[in-house]
């Protein structure tokens, strides 16, 4: 497996299980950009209800799926009202998963 198919497999299984753990139904958006340079990560979520309760109740599963990945990346979580305030902008060479 070339080093391009690893980081994409990456990509992949941290928005799957970041799904997962949020919740399809708690979720109007997730997107996972990972950066194969310096293997940072950065999932962006927005959230259907965005009250205080489902904020903390998403940082919360993103320390478990955090844990999850804590030997292979670095990541942060970046909290959206909606769809079309998650950022989009994606360094060159990235890897990306989208949920929507």
């Amino acid at each position: 497996m070339t080093a391009v198919d690893e980081v994409s497999a990456l990509t992949q299984s941290i928005g799957e299980h970041a799904v997962q753990a949020i919740g399809r139904k708690h979720l109007s958006a997730l997107s996972v950009v990972v950066n194969p340079i310096d293997m940072t990560a950065r999932i962006a979520v927005s959230l259907r209800d965005s009250n205080a309760k489902e904020q903390a109740r998403a940082f919360e599963k993103f320390f478990d799926v955090q844990d999850l990945f804590f030997d292979d990346v670095s990541m942060t979580l970046v909290l959206g009202v909606d769809g079309n305030d998650l950022p989009s902008a994606v360094p060159v060479g990235s890897q990306q998963f989208s949920f929507a």
